[in-house]
């Protein structure tokens, strides 16, 4: 299992220029963000604005943190997102702008190229002990807020804690996983897999 910490996380400017990334990880390592097979990231969106395009991409965005953010996508009907709403997937290849309510705005990206990766998000509400098993290629779990243990089936490894904003990546091969938390903890569970072609 591997951990990842926020305070690690590498910290850019926008494509565009227009906010501030922190690159959680990326496929593969050394991708840069105008190349890579999948990447998660937070971004933090201060003001009203374009979002860059990724032309192949598939995006999945989900706020964490702030305010309310509406998103507008070309050819869709405005979309508002806050810290309950669920995760909005997207294609990176339409213009899209945001405009925000009630201040800054901190959301969570997963982008997969389309022609090699798909990928899934969920919320989780973590309030006791949970078995958690997955078939996906990359399995990962990243604490939206609280403190979440994670122990491998059957002892197998130590246990580890995730923080707010950490991020725990695992296989299959890790096997089910068991989650818990003293209090109520907040999640996103991420699951990314490559495209099979008949």
């Amino acid at each position: 299992m591997n951990i990842l910490r926020a305070v690690d996380y590498r910290r850019m400017p926008w494509k565009n220029g227009g906010g501030e990334t922190a690159e959680i990880v990326a496929f593969p390592p050394g991708s840069s963000v105008a190349q890579f097979d999948w990447r998660l990231s937070m971004a933090t969106v201060a003001t009203a604005g374009p979002f860059s395009r990724f032309h192949g991409v598939d995006r999945t965005l989900t706020v964490i943190d702030g305010g309310a953010m509406t998103l507008h996508i070309e050819g869709q009907p405005a979309c508002r997102l806050d810290r309950y709403a669920s995760p909005l997937f997207f294609s990176g290849d339409l213009a899209t702008e945001a405009s925000l309510e009630g201040g800054t705005v901190i959301d969570f990206n997963v982008m997969t190229q389309r022609a090699t990766h798909t990928h899934a998000v969920r919320r989780m509400s973590i309030r006791g002990p949970e078995l958690l098993t997955t078939s996906a290629a990359i399995t990962c779990l990243f604490c939206v807020h609280g403190k979440i243990l994670l122990r491998p089936e059957a002892g197998a490894g130590k246990e580890q804690r995730l923080d707010t904003h950490d991020l725990a990546m695992f296989t299959p091969d890790h096997g089910a996983v068991l989650i818990s938390s003293s209090a109520t903890a907040d999640a996103l569970w991420v699951a990314i897999a490559p495209v099979t072609h008949p």
